[in-house]
């Protein structure tokens, strides 16, 4: 399970509708922090997936996002989603 769920994210695409699971190539390989400094999320303008900083990064910095999305996420739930704790 970890091996397909570790490259999909949960999106909601409109105000009203449910999150769906999709796939979003590369955004897979963004290392996982906590405090994450970026956010993935659907954009109806431009109909893509964004990721955007929440703050300033310096160059040569790890971007990092949070796969909790500001939310806790247990342990547990790290590793039966994304393979790691």
């Amino acid at each position: 399970m970890a091996i397909v769920n570790s490259r999909t994210f949960d999106l909601q695409f409109g105000e009203d509708e449910e999150e769906k699971t999709v796939l979003v190539p590369y955004a897979g390989m963004i290392n996982h922090r906590v405090d994450g400094q970026t956010i993935l999320y659907y954009n109806p303008e431009n109909n893509g997936i964004v990721l955007r900083a929440l703050n300033q990064i310096k160059a040569f910095e790890e971007v990092c996002l949070s796969y909790g999305f500001g939310q806790d996420i247990s342990n547990s739930d790290l590793f039966l989603k994304y393979g790691f704790i």
